[in-house]
């Protein structure tokens, strides 16, 4: 309309609350669900990562040989705190 350089013969407002407009607009559901997906695939990978931190620590301490078997379970319990 702008460039034709004519003016509207009519124009219509439309009004509504926010609210409303989000509600409408926004896929809530669509969101937590991907969010979910994404907080378990994290949560996935933080136990992988410490189990294999948690194998390669065990792995260290039993190369040890003055170390016994008490010895490696207490420092494995502390390794677990930390």
């Amino acid at each position: 309309m702008f460039e034709s350089r004519r003016v509207p013969e009519i124009v219509i407002i439309l009004k509504c609350k926010e609210d409303s407009t989000f509600k409408r607009l926004i896929k809530f559901d669509a969101i937590e669900a991907e969010y979910k997906r994404l907080m378990d695939l994290r949560a996935k990978e933080r136990a992988r990562v410490r189990e294999e931190e948690r194998q390669k620590k065990l792995g260290e301490l039993k190369a040890e040989e003055e170390k016994t078997p008490e010895d490696v379970a207490a420092e494995m319990a502390k390794w677990e705190e930390d």
